[in-house]
């Protein structure tokens, strides 16, 4: 049976509504607003447990910058208190806990944050090789 305009209204409005729902979960899951302040490329703030997503999104509102941030990473509470630092060291000591990579411009200005995926579950320790004569010894 094909699919009618309203149907197609109908499926549109319910996937909005669960982006919707996701979009306030997510931003009721990272508590209060974050409050930074940019001058001159310094930052002030200070942090405690915020969500990690929510301080990006701050940084990028007040600067441009653009992150990638994996959705396992994106609760991970960090903290700092921060007076007029540059925002390079600031971001340094903020992300000190995690993976990441910074993307700066010509004049070193921070313009991409990378954060990476962390490992969960440790790796296996290697075997010691056997030598070949401890196995012929066997």
């Amino acid at each position: 049976m094909p699919q009618t305009p309203r149907r197609w209204s109908v499926l549109l409005s319910l996937v909005v509504v669960r982006v919707g729902i996701a979009c306030h979960a997510t931003s009721a899951a990272a508590g209060a607003p974050v409050h930074i302040e940019m001058q001159h490329n310094a930052m002030t703030a200070t942090l405690e447990d915020v969500a990690l997503e929510a301080v990006l999104a701050e940084l990028r509102r007040h600067t441009g910058l653009r992150y990638v941030l994996p959705l396992t990473q994106a609760q991970r509470p960090v903290s700092g208190h921060f007076h007029a630092i540059p925002l390079l060291a600031a971001l340094r000591q903020l992300l000190a806990p995690v993976h990441y990579a910074l993307r700066l411009d010509a004049s070193g200005q921070v313009r991409q944050i990378v954060i990476l995926e962390q490992e969960t579950a440790e790796q296996p320790s290697p075997t010691p090789a056997r030598s070949r004569r401890d196995a012929v010894a066997r």
